[in-house]
């Protein structure tokens, strides 16, 4: 499938905006961002950021969003928003977008993005640690939605160059397999080493459709190695890697004092 990645700068599109966010990250209606935020993103004077989306090219339909507010620090923006809709997904779609939106930010002289995110997303964790972000602050329930029967999601903070070429160029592949043999992995107890690695769900939307149970002790999992390594002892997530164990795909973090 055809698809174009630009910047948006037409008031036209910005309903299709408010829809991708409330269907995308399952939201109330309550909990998505207005319409009239969005055109104050995007306006001529004074605009708060800017939106990058992928557009299919013959219907002129948003299949991914990023959105980008100007950073309170000099030389910074902040990423709130990034996502595809999963009918779209094609490869390089998440890659490309994000490409797109680093390489905006750069070239408008910003220097460093941050960003939010669920820390059980092991796309957006792979895609990011690709482009040399390091995840650095863990965020237990960061806010309260509007629909109480929805899964409260821990969100984790990073922070990247937007200069996406260098930060290319300076990556090092690394194998799964590699790793678990140079790195011990946290399960039942903490382990006090320089790196550790510990495991998450291939694609944690699926287990949602799946089996919810199980992905919600995943999360409880997750949130207490996360609070004991980055929040009480200061580790960051420095990769995201999958690959093939005994014949079936895992994925881990790397966690790096």
């Amino acid at each position: 499938m055809p698809f174009v990645y630009k910047e948006i700068t037409d008031y036209s599109l910005v309903p299709q905006c408010v829809k991708f966010h409330e269907e995308i990250f399952n939201l109330s209606i309550q909990d998505v961002y207005p319409a009239h935020f969005y055109s104050m993103i995007i306006r001529k004077e004074f605009p708060l950021g800017f939106i990058i989306g992928c557009f299919h090219e013959e219907k002129n339909k948003l299949a991914g969003l990023a959105v980008v507010l100007a950073g309170m620090q000099p030389d910074t923006v902040y990423c709130p928003i990034a996502g595809i809709r999963p009918e779209y997904k094609v490869p390089q779609m998440g890659y490309n977008l994000i490409y797109k939106m680093l390489d905006t930010a750069y070239t408008r002289g910003k220097k460093t993005l941050f960003g939010i995110c669920d820390p059980l997303d092991a796309g957006l964790g792979k895609l990011f640690t690709y482009l040399g972000a390091t995840f650095y602050k863990y965020i237990e329930t960061p806010y309260n939605i509007a629909n109480p029967e929805e899964i409260v999601i821990d969100k984790i903070f990073l922070r990247t160059s937007t200069n996406v070429s260098k930060s290319i160029q300076q990556y090092k592949k690394q194998l799964l397999v590699d790793l678990l043999k140079t790195y011990p992995i946290v399960e039942n107890s903490f382990i006090d080493a320089p790196s550790v690695l510990f495991e998450i769900p291939n694609n944690v939307k699926e287990l949602e459709k799946e089996n919810k149970e199980k992905m919600i002790e995943w999360r409880k999992r997750t949130r207490i190695i996360l609070k004991e390594y980055i929040t009480k002892r200061g580790y960051k997530l420095t990769r995201c890697l999958s690959g093939l164990v005994n014949n079936e795909r895992k994925t881990y973090y790397i966690i790096n004092k």
